[in-house]
């Protein structure tokens, strides 16, 4: 017969220990007051208790203790080992710019978020967008444009990672830069020889560079090199890992996705993550 000072166990001490995965019934409490309470550091890891609680009997303890759950219950770890994790990185276009305004589309309207409900729960979208960036790494009086900066902070807080997608190059064309067609597809390819050194992964993430959409430029609203996008995009041909989203329908601002082109550059891109 256990003697009271053995049962009467501190509340406040019990509940501590509950919380903090320190206490555990070795079996769901049915009444025989021999049961042990268990403690033991690899054990825990094995299973964490579920917050179902269970009354035991007058005759036991008396007192709510958590039931140990069933060993077969998915764990959280085995849901990340399933689960494909990519980070869009990218421009106003994955921010999901609105024509004309600072203001941003609807939500389920955005391409990285239309990816997501394509692509289903296996995978995990990180909408990594700010209006302006860049992808090459010029210094401005607005620091956060550079792209490269950002981009290693990035991949490294979003580890662990499967794939990267990069859409960068259309701001590198802006007039006010004069970057000529070589600079800004060695600024887009750069990418590719950097993510394996930035990584902090045993097997760095995949890369998926998307080549900039035909744009349109507009006085005093976005004004570009037109006339270097055919020189930047025949040289980002030279490289097979580019993906070239052509045909991509635009807002009347000339640069912004329209609603259907946010539809069709998912679409592309989402052809893409399945083959990989």
């Amino acid at each position: 017969m256990l003697s009271s000072r053995t049962i009467n166990l501190s509340w406040k001490y019990f509940c501590r220990s509950v919380m903090s995965g320190l206490l555990y019934a070795t079996t769901p409490c049915v009444g025989n007051i021999g049961r042990r309470l268990q403690i033991g550091k690899q054990h825990r890891r094995r299973c964490r208790p579920s917050l179902k609680r269970v009354l035991c009997p007058p005759s036991t303890y008396g007192i709510n203790i958590l039931e140990q759950p069933a060993c077969t219950e998915k764990r959280a770890s085995d849901t990340m080992a399933v689960m494909r994790r990519i980070l869009c990185y990218g421009d106003s276009n994955t921010w999901g710019n609105s024509a004309f305004s600072q203001g941003r589309i609807p939500f389920e309207r955005q391409w990285p978020n239309i990816l997501q409900a394509k692509l289903g729960d296996n995978y995990h979208i990180i909408q990594e967008g700010m209006p302006g960036r860049m992808a090459g790494d010029l210094q401005t009086d607005k620091a956060w444009y550079n792209g490269r900066d950002v981009f290693r902070s990035l991949v490294v807080s979003h580890d662990p990672l499967d794939l990267v997608i990069v859409a960068l190059g259309t701001n590198d064309l802006k007039n006010r830069y004069r970057r000529s067609a070589e600079q800004v597809a060695a600024d887009i390819m750069w990418y590719a020889s950097a993510l394996p050194t930035i990584s902090e992964q045993a097997a760095p993430p995949r890369l998926l560079l998307v080549a900039p959409a035909r744009f349109r430029s507009t006085p005093g609203y976005f004004e570009a090199q037109d006339n270097l996008y055919n020189e930047v995009i025949a040289r980002l041909q030279q490289h097979p890992a580019v993906l070239h989203a052509a045909g991509i329908e635009l807002s009347p601002d000339g640069v912004h996705f329209s609603y259907a082109g946010h539809q069709a550059f998912a679409d592309v891109v989402e052809q893409r993550v399945r083959s990989l």
